[in-house]
Parts: structure tokens; sequence; C-alpha cells
């Protein structure tokens, strides 16, 4: 019995890794060459209006945007100082193939996060 249960367990990680040495692995959209042109490092300076998320004021951002290993996504982590106080933003550059737009993903020191789609 305990033979039995040994060559059935070795049969299905044999067809398991077969099955998946099969598969071809993913390619980016071509869609997302178009993200090249952020590529490389950003500076910015925004005002950000008094609202319920504190007092507003001038904001510098600085981003070096770079491709994450594999094409799929740009990624960024982006120091800020400001009003608001200093801290760091992760970014997230995308494209949705099922939707046919870009994408970004943010999240913050703050706790907020945002998920946006962009024309690409």
């Amino acid at each position: 019995m305990k033979r039995i249960s040994t060559a059935i367990l070795l049969s299905f990680l044999f067809a398991t890794v077969l099955a998946q040495a099969q598969m071809p692995m993913p390619t980016p959209a071509p869609e997302l060459k178009k993200l090249d042109y952020f590529v490389g490092t950003w500076s910015m300076d925004s005002d950000i209006k008094p609202g319920p998320m504190g007092p507003g004021g001038k904001t510098t951002d600085t981003a070096h945007y770079e491709w994450m290993e594999g094409g799929f996504f740009l990624t960024s982590h982006e120091p800020f100082g400001g009003a608001m106080g200093k801290g760091t933003e992760i970014v997230y550059l995308g494209y949705d193939s099922d939707k046919k737009t870009g994408t970004a993903r943010n999240v913050n020191r703050h706790g907020r996060g945002r998920y946006l789609d962009l024309a690409v």
C-alpha cells in the first residue's frame, strides 16, 4: 500500500513539473513600451489645498522610475516633503490588458493608497 501511494505521488509530481515546463512565460503587453517616457528621475513641486486630510501647502517630490524585472511594471520609491511632513510613496505603473488602459498603484506613509486608470 505504501509503495502504491508513493508511486501515485511521484506520478502526480512528475505530471505537474511536465505541465509547467510546457507553459510559455508571459510577456509584457506591447502598450507598456509607451511608459518608457517616464523612465528616469523626475522632480515635482505642487501646492496642495487645505482639506480634511491636512493643512495643505507646498510639497516637493522626487521620483526615479525604472522597469521592474520582467518588464511588466515601472516602479518608483518617491521621497516627499512639505506641510504634511516627510515620507515616501511607492508607485507601480503598469497596463491592464482586460481594460486596455494603463494603471497606477500608489501607497504612502500616511496610510493612503490609490488605484488609478491611465490613458496610455
